[in-house]
């Protein structure tokens, strides 16, 4: 997920398609249902606020923010797996909501990441209920949840909370709101998020036994990756391969192109180009696009591209790197990450970074790429947002949720590092995920993360900073959901291959565009162009 993050790696893309048809098949069948229910359940808000017996609307009850006796649930569902000590956490995290006086009992639910696209989706479509989602704005941002019926807007609750409405600027908020209305939380875990620099990092110690330069080239950055490539199989007996998140663009690449910079929006599965006259096009029909594909193609028939890239699981890369194996590696959002995991178990290894074209500075399209929705299902909207104001509310809820029972889950040094506890087998007793929720203002890094990471996240950003047009817009994708589930289908089955060099451009292309035109390809673009259009015109009103 731009946030950087330690372990912010995208989920499974190839899902069991049949499972995934009948998702959308049911939901069709409960689209009805969903839109009786928000009608139930934003009524029932509206006539809480009427009563009473229902929470008071006044500064004086938070954190809490609720009179009521009754404790209610309030289940968080998230990406990810359980810890061993996270019942004991949560048991010390209820007792400190009951002492402040906020009347909810949280649990988690944890989906594994392989699993987290079909099971989600199945327990929205069924109705299943739970009170807080967490959502990926660079995956599945508000916009396209909200156009499902999956998630309820946050407007008239969040005036009972006006702290946590204030603990955010407006820009971060004005990215989880369509058409006035606000669809989450948003999460601000570091100072880079959704700022592209379009780096690339690589095994530095070698580069240096090599005696090679940093790359300041296309053909440069090809090049030193053959020869890392073959001096890590030389030491290791294995082979590495070049890596670029499955579902991002190709920054790395954009940042030479006379057009830069442009903006592709990959929460749509890439099939929009925004430029930054505000212009929208189809990006698989550009020529960058093209350009991209066929300098990928070079590197694979080079050897650069993993042969089973498009089917491998999403900790390949980490499990690589622990192990100093890849040749080269692209976008910022993983670099953080990787340096981590080969600190720990590859000491020996060095990880350097580089940035073609580096006077261009950094491209920003999002402020924040992470939130938290309260979904239709929950029959208490209002105890997810109770949770997340207390959870703000101080550093030490924060330190509590986050990392566990200090001395027993983690060990604290200092206000901003943390070292956490394992068991006999190795992983953390607990940590929750340090990139779905956190403040970066009460966010702990990890003792054993280099300093160079530790100011990646927490220092203000020094380079010269380029916001595209698309800043706090979210596409609905409602007038064309069936085009959007069609096209994204074509997008992993038909554009991923040509992307990443599998197939040649020229020959595989002209067949997969007519695929994408007949399952109204030019329709979606068309929805898009009018809706960014009305956007901008809005923001041009009130500005």
């Amino acid at each position: 997920m731009h946030k950087l993050s330690f372990s912010y790696l995208m989920p499974k893309l190839y899902i069991d398609r049949k499972l995934s048809e009948q998702i959308e098949s049911m939901e069709g069948i409960r689209v009805k249902i969903r839109q009786k229910r928000i009608a139930i359940v934003l009524a029932g808000v509206m006539a809480c606020s009427l009563l009473a017996s229902c929470t008071k609307n006044n500064e004086a009850s938070e954190p809490g923010s609720s009179s009521s006796n009754e404790v209610i649930k309030m289940r968080y569902l998230s990406p990810g797996n359980h810890f061993a000590l996270e019942n004991e956490v949560m048991d010390a995290v209820n007792k400190k909501l009951k002492a402040d006086g906020v009347p909810i009992e949280i649990s988690l639910i944890r989906i594994p990441w392989d699993a987290w696209d079909q099971k989600s989706n199945l327990m929205l479509s069924t109705g299943e209920e739970f009170e807080l989602l967490h959502v990926m704005q660079d995956l599945k941002p508000v916009g396209v949840l909200y156009g499902k019926h999956a998630i309820i807007p946050l407007n008239d609750l969040l005036k009972k909370y006006p702290k946590l409405y204030e603990h955010f600027p407006k820009s971060m908020w004005d990215e989880v709101t369509v058409d006035g209305k606000i669809l989450a939380v948003p999460a601000h875990t570091t100072n880079k998020d959704g700022k592209s620099d379009g780096a690339f990092y690589f095994r530095k110690d070698l580069l240096d036994k090599l005696g090679l330069p940093v790359p300041k080239t296309v053909d440069e950055v090809i090049d030193t990756a053959k020869k890392l490539q073959d001096a890590i199989f030389k030491e290791q007996g294995k082979m590495s391969y070049v890596y670029n998140p499955m579902t991002r663009p190709f920054s790395w690449l954009h940042r030479t192109y006379a057009k830069y910079p442009f903006f592709v929006d990959n929460t749509n599965s890439e099939l929009i180009e925004v430029d930054q006259d505000g212009s929208v096009h189809s990006w698989f029909e550009s020529d960058e696009f093209k350009k991209d594909a066929q300098i990928y193609r070079r590197m694979n028939q080079m050897g650069l591209i993993n042969p089973d890239l498009l089917t491998l699981d999403k900790d390949y890369i980490s499990r690589e790197a622990s192990y100093g194996r890849f040749a080269m590696g692209f976008e910022s959002f993983d670099y953080s990450s990787n340096l981590v995991a080969m600190s720990k178990n590859y000491p020996q290894a060095v990880l350097g970074d580089g940035v073609l074209n580096p006077e261009k500075g950094l491209f920003g399209y999002f402020y924040n790429l992470n939130a938290n929705a309260i979904p239709v299902t929950s029959k208490h909207p209002e105890a997810g947002l109770m949770f997340l104001n207390w959870f703000y509310s101080s550093k030490e809820n924060h330190d509590l949720f986050m990392y566990g029972i200090e001395g027993k889950t983690y060990t604290a040094s200092g206000s901003d590092r943390f070292t956490p506890m394992k068991g006999q087998d190795g992983k953390d007793l607990y940590q929750f995920d340090n990139w779905m929720i956190p403040d970066i203002n009460y966010r702990r890094i990890e003792t054993t993360v280099p300093d160079k990471v530790f100011h990646i996240f927490k220092d203000p950003i020094k380079e010269p900073v380029t916001m595209s047009p698309v800043v706090g817009f979210r596409f609905d994708t409602t007038p064309v959901a069936e085009e959007y589930t069609n096209l994204s289908n074509l997008y992993k089955q038909l554009i991923l291959p040509i992307k990443y060099g599998f197939v040649d451009y020229d020959k595989a292309f002209p067949d997969a565009l007519k695929k994408l035109k007949a399952a109204g390809l030019d329709k979606y673009v068309a929805e898009y162009q009018k809706q960014f259009s009305q956007f901008l015109e809005d923001k041009k009103k009130n500005s």
